[in-house]
């Protein structure tokens, strides 16, 4: 932040653009405290009106400017100088004030692997930048990630509550190296044909931040959608962190944002307070009707990053700051960000009902079933055979066996035993 107005004010101007949850809890939680918030925000609603611009111009004028931070770009051995590396950066309010996100599309892929195959930003650290901090209205204990740092995300995340927490401080005179191993996430078959009540899933190329609102109801962005809405609703008014200015021309006071946010956050929590239930159950409609907005995307992209920092030594550091036009006290940085090998790795979700795993369990059931009926029959019907057989080989044996054992009787005819045959001539 420049430092052109009195640290009271911009320490106040702090929190309107990154949030209240910087500042000291004795200003709401005390009336000296409420009486000295008042106070600022008539002084910022009065600086508006000097200016005559509004909140987001004002944040703009004391906020660094992309060119003042980004002294060049370079990507696959193509350098982009500092003006143009800007325009690939969009300014886009989060919990931490300002930021500048390059949304990548498929025209920078990274052609061979290794660090200098990625994107090498040279950045230029300002001094002096900052505010006196005011005892009383900033806690010191929560604006210790200062200066500038850097957050990996996908290009269809909103950086609002990324930047918290997720990226690394840039140190002064290093080389900070950002390690990317990708992930892609399949989302499509997660929808089966018949189930009328899932939503299809939105492609990525329809996703584009200022847009459409359509890029806030994803599943990804769905937490940032319902601080985004559910604050206007609840409050009638907007604010600047919350990336909401267009949904409210009303701006929120920092003490409105606090009571906004914890609202929020009791809505949350497990167990909810009996005077907090009927505000708790209002915040729980809206966040019903956000969620159900929100789309899956078909194919999501998912980052894991290890960040090796390394000092630059004094005559390379020299060196650039020759090259570049630079004073001797002036800092300068160096980020490479880059995939060690050309390699990523594919998951592939899909979802099926009770009803599509019985059927699919049925129809295994039942193939492995009829093949054993059908086994067990021939195996019955070749047994019985066997026993036929046996039976017939038994009664043939049994019958030459009486056969032998029994005399015949003699023929009965009229002749006499003792009588001649005449012979025939």
């Amino acid at each position: 932040m420049k430092n052109n107005v009195r640290p009271e004010l911009a320490n106040y101007m702090m929190m309107l653009a990154a949030s209240p949850w910087i500042g000291s809890r004795r200003l709401f939680m005390t009336a000296e405290g409420q009486t000295q918030l008042v106070k600022l925000q008539g002084e910022f609603e009065k600086l508006l009106e000097e200016k005559k611009m509004n909140v987001t111009q004002i944040i703009d004028r004391v906020s660094l400017d992309c060119e003042e931070m980004i002294i060049q770009c370079s990507f696959n051995e193509n350098e982009i100088q500092g003006r143009d590396c800007c325009r690939l950066f969009t300014p886009v309010p989060t919990f931490t004030g300002k930021c500048y996100v390059f949304f990548a599309n498929e025209s920078f892929s990274q052609l061979f692997s290794g660090e200098m195959g990625g994107l090498i930003i040279t950045l230029h650290q300002v001094e002096n930048d900052e505010p006196a901090l005011v005892k009383g209205i900033l806690d010191p204990s929560k604006w210790l990630k200062r200066k500038l740092q850097i957050t990996l995300i996908n290009n269809v995340t909103h950086p609002l509550l990324e930047v918290i927490g997720h990226g690394p401080m840039i140190t002064p005179n290093t080389l900070l190296s950002m390690q990317v191993d990708l992930q892609t996430i399949d989302n499509v078959h997660v929808r089966k044909s018949p189930d009328w009540s899932e939503s299809e899933c939105v492609e990525v190329k329809d996703l584009a931040y200022g847009d459409s609102d359509d890029f806030f109801f994803t599943e990804g962005n769905c937490m940032t959608a319902l601080y985004r809405e559910c604050t206007v609703r609840l409050c009638g008014c907007s604010s600047y962190f919350q990336d909401n200015l267009d949904l409210s021309p009303k701006l929120c006071s920092v003490n409105t944002s606090n009571v906004c946010i914890n609202q929020l956050t009791a809505f949350m929590t497990r167990e909810v307070p009996e005077e907090k239930r009927e505000i708790v159950n209002e915040v729980a409609v809206c966040a019903s009707n956000i969620t159900s907005r929100c789309r899956r995307v078909c194919s999501l992209s998912s980052f894991k990053t290890s960040t090796v920092s390394q000092p630059l030594p004094s005559y390379q550091m020299a060196e650039l700051k020759q090259r570049f036009g630079l004073e001797e006290q002036d800092v300068l940085t160096l980020v490479t960000i880059f995939y060690p090998l050309l390699e990523y790795e594919e998951v592939i979700l899909s979802r099926k009902s009770y009803g599509d795993l019985l059927s699919d369990l049925g129809g295994s059931t039942g193939v492995f079933l009829g093949f054993s009926f059908i086994t067990l029959m021939e195996c019955f019907i070749f047994f019985v055979f066997c026993l036929s057989a046996a039976f017939r080989k038994f009664l043939c044996r049994r019958k030459k066996s009486a056969a032998k054992d029994t005399v015949a009787p003699p023929e009965k005819t009229n002749k006499s035993p003792f009588s001649l045959q005449k012979s025939a001539w």
